[in-house]
C-alpha cells in the first residue's frame, strides 16, 4: 500500500506492508484522504512529528466484525489510552495530556 510519510524534512510517498488490525480494529480501504492545517503544521515542525499525514479520511472497512465489512467509516484523529487521569477525567480526545 501507499502512504504519504513525513521524515521531518520532507514528504514522500512510499511503499508499506498492509497494517494487520488488532482485536477490536478494523482495516479500510482508503477512498478519500485531505491534507489539512495539522498537516501543514506538522510539516512547520509541530510537536516533531514523523509518521504518516492525512488523518481527515473516508474509507470502507474491509476486515473486521462482519456487521461493519462494506460500511463507509470516517476517521478520528485521536488515539486515547482510556486509562491516564485525562481519560479518567474525560479529556480522551486531548491526546497532548493523554499518559501524562
Amino acid at each position: 500500500m501507499r502512504a504519504l510519510r513525513w521524515d521531518g524534512k520532507a514528504v514522500r510517498l512510499v511503499e508499506r506492508a498492509p497494517p494487520e488490525p488488532a482485536a477490536g480494529e478494523v482495516l479500510l480501504r482508503l477512498r478519500l484522504a485531505g491534507i489539512c492545517r495539522t498537516d501543514l503544521e506538522i510539516a512547520r515542525g509541530y510537536l516533531d512529528h514523523r509518521g504518516t499525514l492525512g488523518h481527515e479520511l473516508v474509507g470502507e472497512v474491509v476486515q473486521g466484525p462482519a456487521a461493519w465489512r462494506g460500511r463507509r467509516v470516517v476517521s478520528e484523529i485521536n488515539f486515547p489510552c482510556g486509562s491516564c487521569a485525562a481519560c479518567q477525567r474525560g479529556l480522551s480526545r486531548h491526546w497532548l495530556l493523554c499518559n501524562e
